[in-house]
């Protein structure tokens, strides 16, 4: 008995000894805190509190946090320092008859305004034309959201980011100009805009979001020159969209655009280098295509189905090579002519295109894969820009009956 109360008196007095040295190392790491934070100039409670989000970060609340003093002008438009020369506009008052808003370039601190703060003006269906100051960089979400009835607004060249919802449901506007120094363009940002009948999105633009041109009603022709990759869903329920223009300087990707119903001309720009596999299969509305002069590739079934196409007009001779299927049952399509540097036709090329009758092979081509020209039942017409002995030589693979039986023409230049 009384070795086992020694035994527990031993363990009782180690614990005792590892509770003390705990209390002490918390203490000492405690005042090292404290010693940091006093040579920073803060409180110790600061170096462990949550970090506000600055001005331009979105918070819990899809909000942006205020930083510094606020201004509020003879106008009812409150400013919020950022602190470094610039501010904030948090919050606008408006009569039921404001009609016409022209938001300062500065508070009345002297700070430039360069964020609009979200929602800052939302379903203020009476206004009609809004003048945003120059300096301006950020147009934060739902800024103008559901403003039916304005149709005057510009968006000055320094804006760098466009916001998700930032113009949605603003159906009159019926034009925007974006600058050159715009980088992003959030989700749905110019949804259900249907005044918009033309629309450019500049070279600098590196993100898009979804839906951010969706629904609107009334465009007619859309133009990406930017870095960012568009695609499908940015366009979706763009019910007379005739024109469709991509000159990014990335390829024009997987399924892109497949299945839209509503594209009438394709134009590939200069810096379009290649169509990836399917981009536009089973676009049953485009009519026409025209191919930028240093595109090299059509990849396999990139036009696949596209069953109203009548016209494809190359304006270089960079093309090098068709994929599988490239143009398979563009059943609407009569006339073809290859640019001059192609070397390759690949399999199934023109599978099913019915009405093809004439097609013009340049002397590059060493290869026509099997079944490029099958069921081409009405291909009467080849020109060859090379010599009957090359033509000879050149490699055709099966299921290329009616390329053999037509009518070539030599054309030696």
């Amino acid at each position: 008995m009384y070795i086992i109360c020694k035994e527990e008196e031993r363990i009782l007095n180690t614990s005792i000894n590892k509770y003390i040295r705990n209390i002490v190392v918390v203490l000492a790491l405690v005042m090292v805190v404290a010693a940091f934070a006093s040579c920073e100039g803060k409180n110790i409670g600061d170096l462990f509190a949550t970090p506000t989000p600055k001005v331009g970060e979105m918070g819990d609340q899809n909000t942006y946090a205020p930083m510094g003093q606020e201004s509020k002008d003879n106008n009812g438009i409150t400013y919020v320092s950022n602190g470094n020369g610039t501010c904030t506009v948090v919050s606008i008052e408006l009569s039921d008859k404001t009609t016409k808003l022209t938001i300062p370039s500065y508070s009345p601190d002297g700070d430039q305004v360069t964020v609009l703060s979200p929602r800052i003006l939302e379903n203020q269906t009476n206004l009609k034309k809004v003048v945003l100051p120059k300096g301006l960089y950020t147009i934060s979400e739902y800024a103008f959201a559901g403003c039916t009835n304005l149709s005057e607004v510009n968006i000055p060249d320094t804006v760098i980011s466009i916001e998700q919802f930032a113009f949605s449901e603003c159906i009159s506007v019926k034009s925007v100009s974006l600058g050159e120094t715009l980088k992003v363009i959030g989700p749905s940002a110019f949804k259900d805009c249907n005044g918009l009948t033309k629309v450019s999105v500049p070279a600098n633009v590196e993100s898009l979001g979804k839906e951010c041109f969706a629904f609107c009603e009334n465009l007619i022709e859309i133009e990406f020159n930017c870095k960012a990759q568009p695609d499908y869903t940015m366009i979706l329920g763009c019910g007379n969209l005739h024109t469709l223009t991509l000159n990014m300087t990335s390829p024009v990707l997987l399924d892109s655009f497949a299945y839209n119903t509503t594209i009438k001309k394709v134009v590939l720009g200069d810096n379009i280098l290649s169509v990836e596999e399917s981009a536009f299969a089973g676009c049953h509305a485009i009519e026409e295509i025209i191919v930028g002069k240093n595109v090299e590739l059509l990849d396999n079934n990139c036009f696949y189905e596209c069953d109203a196409l009548k016209k494809v007009v190359f304006e270089g001779n960079s093309l090098v090579s068709t994929g599988v299927g490239a143009f398979a049952y563009c059943v609407s399509l009569e006339e073809f002519e290859f640019p001059e540097g192609v070397e390759s036709i690949g399999p199934k090329c023109f599978a099913g295109d019915l009405k093809l009758k004439k097609v013009h092979i340049p002397k590059a081509v060493t290869f026509v894969g099997e079944g490029a020209f099958s069921f081409c039942d009405s291909l009467i017409d080849v020109t060859y820009s090379g010599t009957e002995g090359e033509w000879k030589n050149l490699s055709i693979r099966d299921g290329n009956d009616f390329l053999i039986n037509a009518k070539v023409s030599f054309i030696v230049k």
